[in-house]
């Protein structure tokens, strides 16, 4: 599971995300384990729909990754194309995309 906080900065329309996470054992380790995550999304106003955005999530295990690279939104859809650095191996980077469909 995991929680944050999230506050978009009016002027700029930036949006800043920090929280925790928290995991039982068999998944990103062993252990149980948890940590922290942060995420920054900054909407570009000269090209309607798209956002830069990063993520990260802390840990070297399964799920320790910082991912950076845009969101594009049409209607119901969206996109998210990024990069993935893993954290402490860089074995594990890799490209990353996922569509989302919203009801």
């Amino acid at each position: 599971g995991y929680g944050f906080a999230s506050y978009r900065i009016p002027i700029l329309g930036t949006r800043i995300e920090a929280g925790g996470w928290y995991s039982s054992a068999g998944y990103p380790e062993l252990n149980s384990t948890g940590g922290a995550l942060a995420t920054v999304e900054q909407p570009l106003p000269w090209v309607e729909g798209w956002t830069l955005a990063a993520d990260w999530w802390s840990g070297e295990n399964a799920i320790g990754y910082l991912s950076a690279g845009f969101i594009y939104s049409l209607s119901h859809w969206t996109v998210y194309a990024a990069y993935s650095l893993k954290n402490g191996d860089s074995k594990g980077n890799g490209g990353l995309i996922e569509l989302g469909y919203t009801f």
